[in-house]
């Protein structure tokens, strides 16, 4: 029984609450229901912008992420690469550094032997110089005399070495022999005396330079090997023009020849009307 009087005030109050609402009140309700309507779609369309937001911030920092991933394994290979290159130089620089080590050692031998050789080249000078000394040479059968400074003015030659001390001489009847040709060494020694050879004093036959030439290598005078070179080349050049010279006056000679006999033989061509002529009014003469 208080169960069903409970139900029943409840159901009368309600009635009566809302049979007792009024039309503002209504609006107002209204507005609310419409406002938090609109609220909830804002909101769900600002709840999606946003999703989309950090979605596409997402994909910029994943992107951003593999760039920078990127970049540091390029980065890590340029380092390795870097590590790689200055180990190969560091190596390089240890090579130099012991060529460097060795050059030096070289240059300290060599600038004792440099030492070494100057004072035996002084011990030696003083021991065999004699100022205008007087050379007997033997070539072949015949003698020559000249000084010592004579010889030993290319300091090159055979000759050089042969008079510098360092050598045992090879005497022959008290004078220096050489087993060479005497007719050449003449040419030889003028060459040592003037320090130079013209063409005017050597002989014109090619063949005669050619054992000069021989002769000069023999003595290792590279000097008057090269002024006979010059020479010999110079006088094949001469020959070789003058060859092109005669060879050109002889066709002009020929060619002179030709038309001489071009002219001749047509004038001989116009002659002979004028005689058959003369030939024919002076029979009728007779």
């Amino acid at each position: 029984m208080h169960t069903n009087l409970r139900n029943y005030k409840s159901h009368t109050v309600g009635k009566v609450e809302k049979i007792s609402e009024k039309p503002w009140q209504t609006e107002l309700r209204n507005q609310g229901e419409k406002i938090a309507a609109d609220l909830k779609i804002d909101f769900n369309k600002h709840l999606q912008n946003a999703e989309k937001i950090l979605s596409e911030r997402d994909k910029m920092l994943d992107k951003k992420e593999k760039n920078a991933k990127e970049k540091s394994d390029s980065l890590d290979k340029r380092e390795k690469d870097l590590k790689a290159k200055e180990k190969e130089l560091a190596e390089k620089l240890d090579m130099l550094e012991t060529e460097k080590r060795i050059l030096e050692e070289d240059r300290t031998k060599l600038d004792c032997e440099k030492e070494k050789w100057k004072a035996e080249e002084e011990v030696l000078f003083t021991k065999y110089r004699i100022k205008d000394n007087i050379l007997k040479l033997k070539v072949g059968e015949k003698m020559f005399e000249t000084y010592q400074t004579t010889v030993m003015k290319d300091p090159n030659s055979m000759l050089a070495i042969r008079f510098s001390g360092r050598h045992d001489p090879v005497l022959v009847d008290g004078a220096h022999f050489f087993d060479r040709d005497p007719k050449y060494f003449e040419y030889i020694l003028n060459y040592l005396r003037d320090g130079s050879i013209t063409a005017e004093i050597l002989p014109k036959n090619k063949d005669e330079l050619y054992k000069i030439l021989k002769e000069a290598d023999y003595y290792q005078l590279q000097g008057l090997k090269g002024e006979i070179e010059k020479i010999i080349e110079q006088s094949s050049s001469n020959i070789e023009e003058a060859a092109k010279m005669t060879m050109g006056r002889d066709t002009m000679t020929r060619e002179m020849r030709r038309i001489a006999q071009d002219t001749m033989r047509t004038y001989s061509a116009e002659m002979r009307p004028d005689e058959q002529k003369g030939k024919r009014n002076k029979t009728g003469a007779n």
